[in-house]
């Protein structure tokens, strides 16, 4: 898939995108910006528990991610959708 047109505006340190309206959205994070925001714990970790909670909404095979065209290049991206009760 391609990152929506609305989400492509130049952006200083970005984190990533998102795709969906509000109430229906699905953050789109870079590995750094998922290990920031993640409060230390290592990437193995976050993963698995966003994976374990439901939260990683797309993935390709053997992945945890899923590749998008994004206006840099294609990317790997977590694809993170919160549980509509954790909110």
């Amino acid at each position: 898939g391609d990152i929506p047109e609305a989400n492509q505006a130049n952006v200083r340190d970005r984190a990533g995108w998102f795709k969906g309206n509000e109430g229906d959205r699905t953050f789109l994070f870079m590995k750094a910006a998922l290990m920031e925001a993640g409060g230390g714990f290592d990437q193995k970790r976050i993963t698995q528990a966003l994976d374990r909670a439901g939260w990683l909404s797309e993935k390709d095979t053997g992945r945890l991610t899923h590749k998008v065209r994004t206006p840099m290049s294609p990317m790997n991206l977590y694809h993170i959708q919160p549980a509509e009760d954790s909110l």
